[in-house]
C-alpha cells in the first residue's frame, strides 16, 4: 500500500536544538511531500503488517478533518502504530515557494 503525506510547513521553531532534524529538513524550515509504500518487511518494520491497517489509518485521520466525532479513534489508531511503518522518498520545498505575506 503506498500513502503519500504533505506538511504545509515545519516551522524552524519545531527544529530548535535537534540538531538532526536540522539537517534533515533545513535550519529555515520548509514543506514536505512525498510518499510511503507500507508493506511487511519494509524499512523498519519487520513483524508482520497488515495493509488494511494502513488504509483504515489513513482514511479516518482524512476523515477526521471534516467529521470531529471521529477523531477519538484516528487518535486511537495512530497512537497504537496500525498504519505501521515503511518507507519512501520526501521531497522538501524551501519557503520561498510561499509568498512574501505567509514567510
Amino acid at each position: 500500500m503506498w500513502q503519500c503525506f504533505k506538511t504545509t510547513f515545519l516551522s524552524p521553531k519545531h527544529l530548535s536544538g535537534n540538531e538532526a532534524l536540522q539537517k534533515t529538513y533545513s535550519t529555515n524550515g520548509c514543506s514536505t511531500t512525498g510518499y510511503v509504500c507500507r508493506a511487511i518487511g519494509k524499512g523498519m518494520q519487520k513483524e508482520a503488517l497488515s495493509p488494511i491497517g494502513g488504509l483504515l489509518s489513513g482514511m479516518f485521520s482524512r476523515l477526521a478533518w471534516t467529521f470531529p466525532d471521529m477523531r477519538q479513534l484516528a487518535d486511537y489508531f495512530s497512537r497504537v502504530n496500525l498504519g505501521g511503518g515503511g518507507e519512501g522518498r520526501m521531497r522538501q520545498w524551501p519557503i520561498d515557494i510561499y509568498s512574501e505575506g505567509i514567510r
